[in-house]
């Protein structure tokens, strides 16, 4: 007899189990996602849709669009739908593996109609490096509102130049040790008296026998030779200082540059560096180029490393995991094929592979790799990624090949001192960027042809308006190099490019003449201030020093000269002796 009570009570459990997989694991599932990707991110992740199927595993995602943290009013990366297929074998130990995946409509940098910024976040360390060092050359020197200024009399006051503090003390700590020294020769030759060692070589020289004659020309060699070494080592040590001098004198001369290079400052002069040039007109854009690299860096790191858990405190005795024969990161996306459109001047088809992407890289042991690529008429991208976290040193390498690209009118530079307007045009990009541990290196160059440059300033001053329309009329395309260096949290750029030897040329033009004028009656008054003591610290140099070399070379000459004449004179042939008679 069926007993209904027990069977319906089973089916009622059955049934809620089937209405929460049906209509609440889902939703679920899409709201943890959300939080977890966004607190990994550090922006607002939004997923439209999300689907699972039990029987195979497998999941869906519709309409994903994360936030770029450093720009929260566009996407660092959205798609219209993408679908997982999972192993069942590590859910059964709440790990993730994904066999294949198929994502659909990848795309980048797209605007968002509402921010996805997260609460305030305190920018990293190389943003605050970057935005420093853009913002130091956001201003020219020797414009004011778009007005050459007018070049200042600088009055110069000797003692407070670095390079004339620097004089007097080198001076005061070059005295104490050419004294130091002149005792230390002055005590060796001393030691060295040739007059004694002249007296003992002429008693050696003189009446007795042959073993005591021997016995006193090997006592006074070995003398000689004793005191040629201490003046070898004391030759050395004269020579290590007297070049340590020289190199202070470097140093001098670079303090007297550094003096220079301030005052023409408080001249007000207007900057003809073209590095400085280049960077007060590109920098800000590759500043931001170079943050969003670094920023990628970092969040990958962040995904792709496994949370550390404390350790729980159980009551009672420990749960102790024994090996497994086999083991999954906590998530694993083995193989990804991927699709989509990249916003480059247009929308540009592209396709390609993502693998190996996981938690818990060492126990895949292989690199994470990404590769896109996409082909549309002249118009084309290559981009290869490789994400090696499989041991303590992390490894990236990202390569990035970018052509014919359409680009947009813009501008650069400031309209309160100068600004250029740059026409449309088509661009060629290539970057190649490796990271290993916190240290970074890399290029990126950029030429955009079929362009024209309009120079304008705020305060329309003709002289300048002139000579920068005259340096810029004959570039049709823009050549950038950026080198970068350093660290992940204190990166360095070297910019370079046709668009700050342009400038510099024209600036020159303007008024070349009246800077150069104004530098060569400063840089005569800094000569005039600094002659007498670098006049000075030559003559330690060749007198005192040179001396004191003479003096040394001289007493070694003539210990050379007695070693010699022992050598030579002292020579006693050896009676010839039997040796037979020894043993009879």
């Amino acid at each position: 007899m069926i007993r209904w009570s027990y069977v319906g009570s089973r089916l009622a459990l059955l049934a809620v189990v089937w209405a929460f997989f049906a209509f609440a694991f889902d939703p679920l599932l899409k709201r943890g996602m959300a939080k977890a990707l966004s607190s990994a991110l550090g922006a607002k992740v939004d997923i439209g849709g999300v689907r699972t199927h039990i029987f195979p595993p497998s999941l869906q995602l519709k309409d994903f669009a994360a936030a770029d943290s450093s720009d929260p009013m566009r996407n660092l990366v959205e798609f219209s739908a993408c679908r997982f297929s999972l192993e069942g074998r590590p859910l059964l130990e709440k790990k993730i593996a994904v066999s294949a995946a198929q994502l659909d409509g990848l795309r980048w940098g797209t605007p968002r109609k509402r921010s996805g910024a997260l609460p305030k976040v305190p920018p990293s360390a190389a943003a605050q490096k970057l935005k420093g060092w853009a913002q130091s050359h956001a201003k020219m020197p020797g414009f004011e509102g778009g007005k050459l200024a007018g070049l200042k009399d600088v009055k110069l006051d000797a003692k407070s130049l670095a390079s004339s503090k620097l004089a007097e003390e080198l001076e005061a700590k070059w005295k104490n040790k050419l004294d130091a020294l002149e005792t230390t020769v002055s005590t060796a030759a001393a030691a060295a008296d040739l007059k004694e060692l002249e007296r003992l070589f002429n008693q050696a020289k003189g009446s007795g026998s042959i073993p005591d004659k021997l016995k006193s020309a090997k006592e006074l060699l070995d003398r000689v030779q004793s005191l040629r070494q201490k003046t070898s080592s004391l030759r050395k040590e004269l020579d290590s200082g007297l070049a340590g001098m020289r190199g202070e004198l470097e140093i001098l001369r670079k303090a007297k540059d550094g003096d220079l290079k301030g005052l023409a400052g408080e001249l007000g002069l207007p900057s003809f560096d073209q590095e400085s040039l280049t960077a007060y007109l590109l920098g800000p854009k590759a500043a931001d180029a170079v943050t969003r690299v670094i920023h990628l860096v970092r969040t990958s790191r962040k995904a792709m490393s496994p949370a550390k858990k404390a350790p729980l405190q159980a009551a009672r005795g420990v749960t102790v995991p024994f090996p497994k024969e086999r083991s999954w990161p906590a998530y694993w996306l083995k193989d990804m094929r991927l699709s989509g459109t990249a916003e480059l001047g247009g929308g540009l088809d592209f396709s390609g592979t993502a693998r190996d992407f996981s938690t818990e890289p060492a126990l895949v042991g292989k690199p994470a790799i990404l590769s896109l690529s996409g082909e549309q008429g002249r118009r084309s991208f290559v981009l290869e990624a490789a994400l090696d976290h499989t041991s303590e040193t992390p490894k990236e390498s990202l390569r990035l090949t970018l052509k014919s690209m359409p680009m947009q009118a813009f501008s650069v530079g400031d309209p309160a001192s100068f600004a250029l307007q740059v026409t449309p045009g088509n661009a060629v990009v290539s970057a190649d960027i490796s990271v290993k541990g916190e240290a970074i290196s890399g290029r990126i160059t950029l030429r955009e042809e079929g362009i024209s440059l309009s120079p304008s300033s705020a305060g329309g001053d003709p002289l300048l308006n002139k000579a920068l329309s005259s340096a810029f009329s004959g570039i049709s395309d823009i050549e950038l190099d950026i080198v970068l260096a350093g660290t992940l949290d204190d990166p360095e750029l070297k910019l370079n490019s046709n668009f700050g030897r342009a400038a510099a040329d024209g600036l020159k033009k303007a008024v070349g003449a009246e800077v150069q004028g104004k530098l060569k009656a400063l840089q005569d008054q800094v000569d005039a201030a600094l002659q007498g003591k670098t006049a000075g610290l030559d003559n330690l140099l060749k007198t005192r020093g040179g001396g004191l070399q003479q003096r040394l070379g001289l007493n070694d000459q003539k210990l050379q000269e007695l070693q010699d004449k022992i050598g030579r004179e002292l020579k006693v042939p050896l009676p010839k002796f039997d040796l037979k008679k020894l043993f009879h």
